[in-house]
């Protein structure tokens, strides 16, 4: 089911593909996050979180419930590659 054309949510425009270029682009086994950020359908905070002792920025996606309209009112980190299950490194300029 779609997303409702009215449904509107707090994105920063800092945090969507073209906004920002990749300092360390993410790489996983598959590949698919970094099309998923470039895309458009998972983002990237310019906040960085150490995670496991390795810096990288926050990525985020915006789930959208069984009624078409966002599930939260915010967007929920993510700490694994969605696809291939390989830890997130990665960071913007």
């Amino acid at each position: 089911m779609p997303v409702k054309a009215r449904e509107t949510i707090a994105v920063s425009a800092d945090d969507v593909w073209g906004r920002f270029r990749w300092k360390l682009r993410p790489a996983c086994s598959c590949g698919e996050l970094a099309r998923a950020v470039e895309a458009g359908l998972v983002f990237v905070s310019p906040r960085s979180a150490g995670i496991a002792g390795i810096e990288t920025n926050i990525f985020y996606i915006l789930p959208v419930g069984g009624d078409g309209f966002f599930a939260l009112d915010e967007g929920m980190t993510i700490n694994c590659c969605l696809w291939c299950g390989d830890r997130i490194v990665g960071i913007r300029t």
